[in-house]
């Protein structure tokens, strides 16, 4: 009973991702708390699959490129760093 139980909880979830795109994490919430509350998952089998500690270094890394690669941000740094480096000044 409870695959039949989690094959509904599924094709909500697709139905879901289908009609509201931009809800997506609100969604993938949702059914990891009707999994955790129906029992179907403990608190520690939810916490130690919920996250990939290679993928959030990945992300982190992107988001620091990211941050990196701004012109104002960029601009805010090299004016602080290489000012003392020009003899003439």
């Amino acid at each position: 009973m409870q695959g039949y139980w989690l094959a509904g909880l599924m094709l909500l979830m697709v139905i879901l991702l289908v009609r509201f795109q931009s809800r997506s994490v609100a969604i993938f919430g949702g059914a990891m708390l009707v999994t955790l509350l129906a029992g179907w998952i403990d608190q520690g089998e939810l916490l130690s699959n919920a996250s990939n500690s290679g993928l959030a270094t990945l992300v982190m890394l992107v988001i620091v490129s990211f941050a990196l690669e701004k012109p104002a941000c960029c601009a805010r740094y090299r004016g602080g760093c290489f000012q003392n480096l020009n003899p003439a000044a």
